[in-house]
């Protein structure tokens, strides 16, 4: 197992906060040149407008870039990109990767281009009990070369991480949620935590 795996994943079995989980990702990313990292789900009962984000970056661009036309702008900017469990490249250095690229997610990317987000590597992510679905991606201002070398070296890293990281994330909030609420293991309820940072 790669070093640089083994650790992210040790820090993550040490994270009790759901503060700490999001913290151990946003390190890999900045580790690998990759520090821009964002994170959009939702429930598959869940209209788009409910879709919870973190993020750690300013993305004012974003909703310039789409317009009105989208209450939640995120969906649609990586809505496209859930389908399946295969990793997708997107951004401007990647347009040739999306066959299905539609002219407002081209002007997306590009606003991203302009605020140092060229490249993006989206990793889909799940998890069954709760129900949700949704895309954790790592960007970057680096080239499509030098993306593709990152990938090359820590694309494991970072897809293993993603999907770990996603399932602790959440469940540690459930657990934050429920001692904040007070709700004992008797009286468990079924809850969403609606979080954006």
């Amino acid at each position: 197992m790669p070093e640089l795996l083994q650790t992210t994943l040790g820090e993550l079995d040490l994270a009790k906060t759901s503060k700490e989980v999001w913290g151990t990702i946003l390190q890999l990313g900045t580790t690998v040149r990759l520090p821009y990292i964002d994170l959009v789900y939702k429930a598959p009962h869940q209209t788009e407008q409910a879709a919870k984000v973190w993020k750690n970056y300013n993305s004012d661009w974003l909703d310039r870039a789409l317009g009105t036309s989208h209450q939640c702008p995120w969906t649609a900017f990586r809505a496209p990109l859930t389908q399946g469990l295969t990793p997708r490249l997107a951004g401007q250095q990647f347009l040739d990767k999306d066959t299905k690229i539609t002219a407002p997610l081209e002007s997306a990317y590009e606003a991203a281009a302009s605020n140092g987000l060229p490249s993006s590597f989206v990793v889909p992510v799940s998890m069954h009990a709760p129900p949700y679905k949704g895309t954790l991606s790592f960007s970057g201002d680096a080239s499509r070369r030098e993306t593709l070398a990152i990938l090359r070296a820590h694309g494991w890293a970072l897809q293993t991480v993603a999907l770990v990281g996603f399932n602790k994330l959440i469940t540690t909030q459930l657990r934050e949620f429920s001692a904040g609420a007070n709700i004992t293991e008797n009286n468990q309820i079924s809850c969403a935590c609606w979080v954006k940072g």
